[in-house]
């Protein structure tokens, strides 16, 4: 009877394990693939900047397409942290972070240099 009670409360401790782990690996790769990032209230007005997040070999990396050259550029620095977003890059001159917040499986919120709000839009291929 022991050994039946220890079996039942393993399985659903490595039930329970699994399912966060599924579930913290699903809010990270929610960020993965191409994204249109409207960046409102620029001194050059709304800015579209268009991304796109990967994950290579362990590590996130982030890129966008500059809107006056349009050369893809690599970001400095791209984090995720829960259903956060931190990037870090340098455009029109300027070196900039990001912070955006998953809002619904399609759309995320935030900042640009905690003065310009952000919407981020996935984009469907």
């Amino acid at each position: 009877m022991n050994k039946l009670r220890v079996l039942c409360i393993s399985f659903f401790l490595s039930l329970a394990f699994f399912n966060a782990q599924a579930k913290a690996d699903s809010t990270q790769n929610f960020y993965a693939g191409k994204w249109d990032v409207l960046i409102k209230g620029t001194p050059n007005g709304d800015v579209v900047l268009p991304m796109v997040f990967e994950l290579k070999e362990g590590v996130w990396t982030g890129s966008f397409t500059d809107p006056e050259s349009k050369e893809v550029k690599t970001m400095t620095t791209t984090e995720i942290k829960g259903d956060e977003l931190n990037v870090a890059f340098s455009v029109a001159g300027y070196d900039v972070t990001m912070l955006l917040t998953k809002k619904d499986d399609d759309h995320a919120n935030g900042k640009l240099m905690d003065m310009f709000d952000c919407e981020a839009t996935r984009k469907k291929d």
